[in-house]
């Protein structure tokens, strides 16, 4: 693996678990519907800009069929996202992204009859072990947390989004891909927000917060650049779990130093456990290097 692919791949791990802080604090402001339409808003002018200096591309029809399946996963998605991390802890809901992997192995083996190999069951069980470990102490008393439970679904869509960007890129370009991405889901959302008769709130109630919504849209944008940059690069499955690593360490440290929540060593042996099962699901050492 070269320098540069190992870089790309780290990098997006690091942007999207930034991202996940800086999205949880907002929730502590404004509700997820306000800040998924500000911040797709916001993206728009920051794609557009990469779109200028990058050139208009010659985009394929094969282009938007991934593209609109992907712009109502992820609306779905990130709404469910924002909900779990504004009521539950971030170390608590994003070790659940982890179970992305073992669903996409699920569909093949449903769908394609492909099952898992043996490394790959191992690895199903260490993460659905850690999973069980994060709400242990809920699960024995009878409870369900509904924030892990978002995040849960939110593993789900995500299990089908990054083959569909692939496919989307590669018949256009990345800054159209996102750009187009941010738009479509802009609209929905002011769509959303005007049947409801809620438009001129929502934008009144993110004024005071502009600085740290367009913060967040520039650590958004770069997010998403990144992981479309490192699609180009690198397997999806090889960035999948680099991502899913880095972002379990960090939703631990960001967690606790951010919203000072209390790591356990369950916590701790739950992000190994998923961690370590992620990479065996992806297989990712037999494959080859980006």
């Amino acid at each position: 693996m070269s320098p540069a692919t190992l870089a790309f791949l780290l990098g997006t791990g690091l942007a999207w678990s930034s991202l996940d802080a800086l999205r949880k604090q907002l929730g502590a402001h404004l509700d997820a519907l306000t800040i998924m339409l500000q911040l797709s808003a916001l993206q728009i002018p920051f794609f557009g800009i990469w779109l200028l200096s990058d050139g208009w591309p010659s985009v394929q029809s094969a282009f938007w069929l991934p593209s609109l399946s992907v712009i109502a996963l992820n609306l779905a998605a990130s709404l469910l996202f924002l909900r779990a991390v504004q009521i539950s802890e971030l170390s608590r809901t994003v070790p659940y992204l982890s179970l992305t992997p073992i669903f996409t192995v699920g569909a093949e083996a449903l769908m394609l009859a492909r099952w898992p190999s043996e490394v790959q069951t191992i690895g199903i069980a260490l993460v659905l072990v850690g999973a069980v470990l994060l709400n242990l102490r809920q699960l024995r008393a009878g409870q369900i947390d509904r924030g892990s439970l978002y995040m849960i679904i939110v593993a789900l869509i995500w299990s089908f989004t990054p083959v569909m960007d692939k496919l989307a890129t590669d018949a256009s370009s990345v800054p159209f891909h996102g750009a187009s991405q941010q738009l479509g889901i802009t609209l929905l959302l002011m769509l959303w927000v005007a049947l409801k008769g809620r438009l001129r709130r929502t934008f009144s109630q993110s004024w005071p917060h502009a600085s740290m919504l367009t913060l967040t849209a520039l650590a958004a944008t770069a997010a998403m650049g990144l992981q479309l940059l490192t699609l180009q690069v690198a397997l999806a499955s090889v960035m999948e779990a680099v991502k899913r690593a880095v972002g379990l360490v960090m939703a631990m440290i960001l967690g606790h130093l951010v919203f000072k929540e209390r790591l356990s060593l369950g916590k701790w042996l739950a992000a190994t456990l998923m961690g370590v099962g992620t990479t065996l699901v992806l297989e990712i050492w037999g494959q080859a290097p980006g």
